[in-house]
Formats: C-alpha cells, structure tokens, sequence
C-alpha cells in the first residue's frame, strides 16, 4: 500500500522549491544542472552517484519511487524522520526530471542503479535553458564566501590595459570593448593551466552571473592571398580550435563552481570585423541560452524566485558562489564538464 502520510505527499510535489530542505539538496540539483549542460548536444547524461554522497540516505523501501511516482513498503511504514531522508534522494531527480522536461530512465546494476536524463533533440534549447535557471536559482554560497564579479571584472581589465601593445592585444582589448554576448564580465586575462605543457593559454576568459565561463583563444589571421595561404589559415584554425578545448578541459577541472564551460575562437584579419566562434555545438547552444537567460535576469524575470529558492542568498546579482565542498569531491562532475 502507498504511504499517504503528510510527508510523503510533500516529497511528491513536481517543483524542487516545494520540497524539504536537505543540506545536500542545492548541490545535487546543481550537480544534475552541470551534467545536463555538458551534454545538451547529445540530448542525454548518466547520472550514477550515491545518495550518501550528498549525505542523504539510501532509499529503502523508495527503490521504486521513480518509475512510479510513489512510495511502496510492505512493511510497517518508517517513522517520518526517515521519510524525509530516505525519500530525498529519488524525490528532487524526479521533480528535476519534471521541471526540466526531461524524460528519466532507472537502470540497476551491480553497482547500485544508474539513472539516465533524456530530452528530444529539437528541444534541446529550451532543456538546456532549465538547466541553466535551476543552476542560477540554486547556487548557494560556501561560508558565506563570494567572488564579487564587478571588482574582478575591473581588476582584470587593468590589467589588460598594462600589457604591451601586440596584435594579440590589440584584438583582446576590442573584444574586451565589444563583451561576448551574455558573458559581461571579465573573469581572467592570459589564464595559463597549473601544467600547461603545449596547450598554451586562453587570451581571455569570460563568465555570465549564471556561472557560465566562456574560454577565449585569440589570434590575428594570416591575411595573405592564394590557395596555399587559405589552406594554412584552415589549418591554423583546426588547430586554435583544438587549444582551446584542451583550455577548457583544464579550465573545467580547476574551476568546478561553473555551471558549464564553453570555449569560443576569436579571430581577425588585417583590422576587419571581429570573428568570435564556438568551437562545438554544445559550446553554440549553451552560449545562446545563457544569453537569453541573462536578458530575462536583467528584466527581473526570476529575482524573486531566486531569492525564495536560496534563502535570500543572491541579494547580489554580480556575486559568484563559491564551489561545494561535495562538487569538489565528485570526479563525475570533472569527467562531463569535459567536452571532447
């Protein structure tokens, strides 16, 4: 028979605001809206972490919530203190499955069970602009931590203005002026990985308040005439394009606050016109959707839902969370940050 307790009829509402707070609740709907915007190009993601690793229960006799939608036990019911917790975990997947338009597939396995999100390719768009609101709406602080965007933001582009006048330069400082749609602010100059190696350095990176970093390469293209000088330009852009994935690989793994990161190539030819292109079509997609959702913040659109969904804890719209402790700990979030 269902359990019809007070309880279990909250943890079965469809919104992730209505259910019970859980101090590993944010993390993990952050960590489903990460996955999901590294995959939006795909239209699925696997998601197989444990319960406990947001520290939340096993879910007992909750093992079948998600493919119904209720709670079964053939035993006495637990006390509602266990409710809460076992129930937690199936609950928010299947309110996120919900709120995102997701359809949520349960697999088990030696393991434990294996779940999968899946949404139509021709609605990836939208799908990946819920992901990206639900991260904005739940980012939370770390004790009280901040990284206030504005001061970076001028703090970096002085020191764009003190580096000596080169091409490279000259092409960052425009792009800089004109801003990346939807990225406002200016997050690193001339970022270098902890161990760089070949992969060299991203010119600049920038990043939206929704968490969203954008890794930018830049390079003044060999203007040249003839088919032998369009030949290398095709094949120094193959190779730009390739530095920076690899500069957003790495970027991805030292920076596991983002709510995804994309990279873009940015070039121009004798003065011309600024070319700025995304490097994959996860990188187009999500770049579009975080200027759209940017465009609806700055209209007020979602300031009330987000000060109800964290508590009143996004009072400033240039502050950046700093990163969970539990994202820190999870390799799953590093392996699908990662875009090949």
């Amino acid at each position: 028979m269902a359990c019809d307790c007070s309880t279990c009829n909250t943890l079965k509402k469809r919104k992730l605001i209505q259910l019970p707070d859980h101090s590993g609740k944010s993390s993990l709907i952050l960590q489903l809206c990460q996955l999901g915007l590294a995959a939006v190009d795909r239209h699925f993601f696997n998601f197989s972490t444990r319960p406990s690793n947001f520290a939340m229960s096993p879910m007992g006799v909750y093992r079948d919530w998600l493919m119904t939608g209720r709670a079964y036990s053939t035993q006495k019911p637990p006390e509602l203190h266990d409710h809460d917790d076992s129930a937690m975990f199936p609950a928010i997947l299947w309110a996120f499955s919900f709120e995102t338009n997701c359809q949520l597939l349960v697999s088990d396995s030696e393991e434990g069970q294996s779940y999968q999100f899946q949404w139509r390719p021709d609605n990836a768009e939208s799908v990946a602009g819920r992901f990206l609101v639900l991260a904005y709406l739940w980012a939370r602080p770390t004790n009280g931590k901040l990284i206030d965007l504005g001061n970076r933001d001028a703090e970096q582009r002085r020191r764009l203005d003190n580096l000596p006048t080169l091409d490279e330069t000259e092409l960052m400082r425009r792009l800089v002026q004109v801003q990346l749609s939807g990225f406002r602010f200016l997050y690193n100059v001339e970022w270098e990985p902890a161990r760089s190696g070949r992969t060299g350095k991203a010119e600049l990176v920038f990043v939206s308040r929704t968490g969203v970093f954008a890794v930018v390469v830049v390079e003044q293209s060999d203007s040249s005439a003839g088919e032998t000088a369009e030949s290398r330009r095709r094949e120094r852009r193959r190779e730009l394009e390739q530095r920076a994935r690899k500069l957003r690989e790495n970027f991805a793994g030292q920076h596991l606050e983002a709510a995804a990161i994309v990279a873009f190539t940015c070039t121009c030819t004798d003065g011309a016109k600024l070319k700025v292109t995304p490097v994959g079509a996860n990188d187009r997609v999500v770049a579009c959707v975080v200027e759209k959702v940017e465009q609806k913040i700055d209209g007020g659109q979602w300031s009330r839902a987000a000060a109800t969904a964290t508590g009143g804890q996004m009072s400033n719209r240039n502050a950046l969370p700093a990163v969970p402790a539990v994202l820190i700990a999870s390799a799953l979030v590093y392996g699908y940050l990662v875009r090949k």
